[in-house]
């Protein structure tokens, strides 16, 4: 799957997220979500092993993007 970095969506792995929006390592680390050897996960696959709704990491990973666009003008 080839990555812009400005798609997010719940099929996004880990890494991917993570090699587009590094930033994002705070939202996982805060959820316990695994960027090392779970980073092959979808969002979805990796909120679910942590116990949280996807939609809800897919919230925070989108709302920490915003933040660091934003304050990058």
């Amino acid at each position: 799957m080839s990555l812009t970095c400005c798609t997010l969506t719940l099929d996004s792995t880990v890494n991917e997220v993570l090699l587009c929006h590094p930033a994002v390592a705070s939202v996982f680390n805060a959820f316990g979500v695994d960027a090392c050897c779970g980073g092959a996960a979808s969002l979805r696959d990796a909120a679910r092993s942590v116990g949280i709704l996807p939609q809800t990491l897919l919230f925070a990973v989108e709302s920490v993007v915003t933040e660091a666009h934003e304050g990058a003008r």
